[in-house]
């Protein structure tokens, strides 16, 4: 599951960097799915660690997401 999460946004980051930030399908991919693929497996970690995707700030793409 990590390895295509990680294949899916490597594939597409350049080209929708170039796209608008707001309701952008793969920045919402990158908010939620190192939170669905890991937290299941960490939860005993859940005091410990935070997990948080995110594809940039302020509607802003980051350089490395």
């Amino acid at each position: 599951m990590l390895a295509e999460a990680i294949k899916n946004i490597s594939s597409k980051y350049l080209d929708e960097k170039n796209k608008a930030f707001a309701n952008n399908e793969l920045a919402s991919f990158i908010r939620s799915s190192g939170k669905n693929i890991l937290e299941p497996n960490l939860v005993k970690f859940k005091d410990v660690f935070l997990l948080k995707g995110s594809p940039g700030q302020m509607n802003t793409w980051a350089d490395v997401p």
